[in-house]
């Protein structure tokens, strides 16, 4: 006796086949482009991203279009064994142009990134030694957002004398989906995430006294699109440094407000039934 699921394979068959035929395409009057969710952060190769920089400084006088940055997906590198994804920024602030690299690799667990400074160097110059561990990667995301609510990016405790403890926690708040009214464009579907940094460190001019640490309480916004990735971030200067991997941190009241001004996304291979709209 033959098998059902053998009698029912064929028709299957012919049905893929007719969905994913090219014969006789039907084109509607205006049709609409159809991005890839790409959970946030897109990672193939030759996708790109231009964004304007500005700033606020402690004078709070602010400063538009300080630097433009072109970042640009450009292949992998192997790092201890571990395969990232290659992230090239260009910063041109009118004078020179700068080039840094950023490594992030994709998991069913959330987006996560390295730089050169965060695997072979401290993010505390300047600072006395304390027994921190400092982490090879951080998350910039974890997924999915859908459900999950807030993560730790980086955490360290460390207790001198009894009762008194030197911290610094860098926390990431997923505060939903909203649009984004941008300066050029407005994004829809946005998921903003907050990031807030708070620590008391010993005070660089006088780190033996205890009874004057240096706090530091500092928040930042970042808009991330499905299908398209980052497109606007704003607030304090040091958690952008944070982020971007940096040594040179500088605990200012400055702030960042970062725009995207235009973007290429690449777009997976295309198989049938596997894109979605946003």
């Amino acid at each position: 006796m033959r098998q059902p699921g053998i009698i029912l394979l064929p028709f299957f068959a012919g049905m893929l086949l007719i969905a994913c035929s090219e014969d006789d395409p039907v084109t509607p009057e205006n049709p609409t482009v159809l991005q890839a969710d790409q959970q946030y952060y897109p990672l193939l190769r030759g996708s790109e991203w231009q964004y304007r920089f500005d700033t606020t400084g402690t004078d709070g006088m602010p400063m538009t279009g300080v630097y433009l940055q072109t970042s640009r997906i450009e292949g992998t590198r192997e790092i201890d064994g571990i395969v990232y994804t290659v992230q090239v920024n260009e910063t041109d602030n009118g004078t020179d142009v700068f080039t840094d690299s950023l490594f992030f690799r994709k998991t069913g667990e959330g987006l996560y990134a390295t730089t050169a400074t965060l695997r072979f160097a401290s993010l505390f110059p300047g600072l006395p030694n304390l027994p921190i561990d400092i982490p090879e990667e951080i998350a910039i995301l974890q997924y999915p957002l859908e459900t999950v609510r807030d993560w730790m990016i980086f955490e360290f405790e460390f207790r001198p004398i009894p009762f008194f403890a030197y911290y610094f926690r860098i926390e990431a708040l997923n505060r939903g989906t909203e649009t984004y009214q941008g300066e050029w464009k407005t994004y829809y579907d946005c998921r903003k995430i907050r990031i807030t940094a708070d620590a008391v460190l010993p005070n660089p001019e006088d780190p033996t006294n205890f009874l004057d640490p240096l706090v530091i309480n500092e928040t930042a916004d970042f808009w991330f699109l499905p299908t398209g990735g980052l497109v606007a971030g704003d607030g304090s200067a040091l958690i952008f440094a944070l982020l971007q991997g940096r040594g040179e941190l500088t605990f200012s009241q400055a702030t960042v407000h970062q725009e995207l001004l235009g973007m290429n996304i690449v777009q997976p291979a295309d198989t049938c039934g596997v894109i979605a709209a946003r």
